[in-house]
């Protein structure tokens, strides 16, 4: 997840292609690498559910470890995204658009399985307390977030008319869905650090996964006023850049409290969360 990221972010930059000419090939690069890693990935966890099914359901019974379930969900959706941004000069735009379609298809069925499943175990099977909570539980819940931001690239590779607007709109649900766990799984988070104190040393840097909805709602409000004129009948174009002004400038106000949260020695870890859209 991290890898593709890291192609897809870099291929945003305004410094391309004009002042850096060869950043955008070592991106592609970037790209293959995290295609990979994908594969290598997908491969090992299929064998491990076929020859250790116990052990792969004792993980979602495990409180600890069952929220990572939404970091494949995402690990799709950045490499699909990578491949649509960077992988169609190597394999060109019409094997890119399917590879992402794939892609994009099977981690927002995984992230929605997975934002249902794991707060359904930690309600009925999990034992934790509200001195448990960690900013680890938000993983399977930004997922359908990180669908919402993703997917607006494929509508304009959909058909006029209402393909391009019932995905769209499945993307704003998906939003919906992401903001109001999120809004309610947060005071939780926050609950815990202002009665517990700050998390052990070596958790802190997860204090920076707070970040994540916020920067993925901003970056899918922003997807929804691109592609929403040439989507929907009513065209709003001055609503949607509103509508995306005032996202960006509430969630930046949001990380200037959220960096200022955490102690001094989490930032050489965590950092990088800070980079979103």
């Amino acid at each position: 997840m991290g890898t593709a990221i890291v192609a897809g972010a870099g291929a945003t930059l305004p410094v391309l292609p004009a002042h850096a000419p060869g950043l955008r090939p070592a991106l592609t690069a970037v790209w293959a690498l995290s295609l990979i890693l994908l594969a290598a990935l997908l491969t090992a966890r299929t064998l491990h559910w076929a020859h250790h099914r116990d052990r792969a359901r004792a993980h979602l019974l495990d409180p600890a470890m069952a929220p990572f379930y939404g970091c494949l969900s995402m690990a799709l959706l950045a490499v699909g995204g990578a491949t649509l941004t960077l992988g169609r000069d190597w394999i060109g735009l019409r094997a890119a658009v399917v590879l992402d379609a794939v892609l994009f298809t099977a981690g927002t069925a995984v992230g929605l399985a997975a934002a249902v499943t794991v707060p359904y175990l930690m309600a009925v099977r999990h034992r934790v307390t509200a001195k448990d909570a960690s900013p680890v539980w938000l993983l399977p819940l930004v997922a359908p977030m990180v669908s919402a931001a993703l997917g607006p690239r494929l509508v304009p590779y959909l058909p006029e008319g209402q393909a391009r607007a019932t995905l769209l709109l499945g993307c704003v649900a998906m939003f919906g869905l992401s903001l109001l766990a999120t809004l309610i799984t947060l005071p939780l988070v926050f609950g815990r650090l202002l009665t517990g104190g700050p998390p052990p040393l070596t958790l802190t840097p997860a204090l920076f996964l707070v970040l994540g909805p916020l920067g993925q709602s901003t970056t899918a409000v922003g997807a929804f006023a691109d592609v929403a004129p040439g989507s929907c009948r009513r065209r709003t174009p001055r609503a949607s850049g509103c509508s995306r002004s005032c996202t960006g400038c509430r969630s930046w106000g949001s990380r200037c409290c959220g960096c200022a949260w955490p102690p001094p020695w989490s930032y050489g870890h965590g950092g990088g969360a800070c980079g979103s859209r």
